[in-house]
């Protein structure tokens, strides 16, 4: 079976390619529809400052049918953690089952540009396969021996036609997700074995004139980082729509939006173009959506005034999957829980570099094949896979 390099996690750079292979979670289908409703987390929206801080609890088990766990990383053929509280985050992850049993949780993993690792999991699957179901009490090295090759459907993106790094402002195509399904189409896959993948988040660019703004007009380079997110070129959806004092027109044709301030511009997708997109999918029989990702919905509906997940929210309907009230998002605690300690990670207080830093990846300067990862002033000692060293630039683990 041929593999299958595609694009970077959005949130994530320096780990821009991942290789996937056809390996699922595979689960009995939701009662009432054959549409499934595949969403992800992402192990490092735990780093976000205040209300915009994601973690395993904020999840809400009965929005999704399949849910995948970003990202694994991979060591010796065997999966292995990217964050130092992986193997907890999961542990408590893969637990929300007990809450809902008629969805699927896996890890989905990611090499950087220069490592090709397999994904844990894309899509629906087909009701004859059996399902991969983890055991809450598993540890990643048996996790790892669960991997194999089977029968899986296949991702459709509807974004990341561009992105602000490339230094344009996307006119793009017409209909780019159309192009894409249809070449999927016409080699022959079955529509029922795609999803159509949709973002949360929007691309956001610098414009070269602020008097310049409409679809097409020339950029130098990626948008302003959002106040929460903190990367150039991308926004959350919450960021986006508490957007203060910024202008929102529509593409006609294409039924998106695109705001924009100054010399930033920003297209995303919102509540209309969601149903706009779900209605495509139904025309073309497809098997339902990919959501990139729950942290960048308004989860706590707190940023929007649409309630809670409006944005997927607006799926789940659209898709006619039975649905339950959102309930109350629990309060977020600002400062990060005191964490058990990785089994190479320093005690607690035994090294100050961490202190007055902000949380996230930082170079060890005297090792390059290890890095520490700071978590609320707290410092933990993490190493790269074997010949690979840490990189400043992508905040990962590279060739040397």
């Amino acid at each position: 079976r041929p593999w299958r390099c595609v694009d970077s996690a959005p949130g994530r750079r320096g780990q821009s390619r991942a290789l996937l292979t056809d390996i699922s979670s595979l689960g009995p289908n939701w009662p009432g529809s054959a549409m499934k409703l595949v969403c992800y987390f992402t192990n490092w929206s735990q780093y976000r400052a205040e209300a915009a801080r994601f973690l395993p609890r904020n999840v809400n088990p009965h929005l999704c049918t399949h849910l995948v766990y970003a990202f694994a990383g991979m060591n010796s053929h065997q999966l292995s953690t990217t964050e130092w509280n992986d193997e907890e985050h999961y542990e408590e992850f893969n637990g929300l089952k007990k809450t809902r049993s008629t969805w699927d949780s896996a890890w989905h993993t990611v090499g950087s540009v220069h490592v090709c690792l397999v994904s844990g999991c894309l899509t629906l699957s087909s009701s004859a396969m059996q399902p991969l179901s983890l055991r809450p009490d598993l540890k990643m090295r048996q996790v790892g021996t669960l991997i194999k090759d089977r029968e899986a459907p296949l991702g459709a993106p509807a974004q990341e036609a561009t992105a602000g790094w490339r230094q344009i402002k996307p006119a793009l195509l017409l209909h780019p997700q159309d192009s894409a399904v249809q070449l999927w189409l016409q080699k022959g896959t079955p529509a029922n074995k795609l999803v159509l993948g949709m973002p949360t988040y929007g691309r956001s660019f610098t414009l070269a004139s602020s008097s310049d703004t409409g679809v097409g007009a020339p950029a130098t380079g990626p948008g302003a980082p959002g106040p929460f997110t903190k990367e150039a070129g991308l926004l959350a959806f919450y960021e986006v729509c508490s957007w203060k004092g910024a202008a929102e027109h529509r593409i006609q044709d294409q039924r998106v939006p695109y705001a924009y301030k100054g010399d930033q511009w920003v297209g995303f997708d919102d509540v209309e173009s969601f149903k706009a997109k779900v209605s495509y999918l139904k025309q073309k029989g497809l098997g339902g959506a990919m959501v990139w990702a729950l942290d960048m919905d308004d989860f706590s509906g707190s940023f929007c005034n649409q309630g809670q997940y409006p944005l997927i929210k607006t799926l789940q309907l659209e898709l006619g999957l039975p649905h339950m009230p959102l309930g109350p998002q629990e309060p977020e605690v600002t400062t990060p829980a005191q964490p058990s300690e990785p089994e190479s990670g320093p005690s607690p207080g035994q090294d100050t570099f961490c202190q007055g830093k902000a949380d996230g990846l930082y170079p060890n300067p005297q090792d390059r094949s290890s890095y520490y990862s700071c978590a609320g002033g707290r410092q933990f000692q993490q190493s790269c896979p074997n010949s690979l060293v840490f990189s400043s630039s992508c905040k990962c683990c590279t060739w040397n």
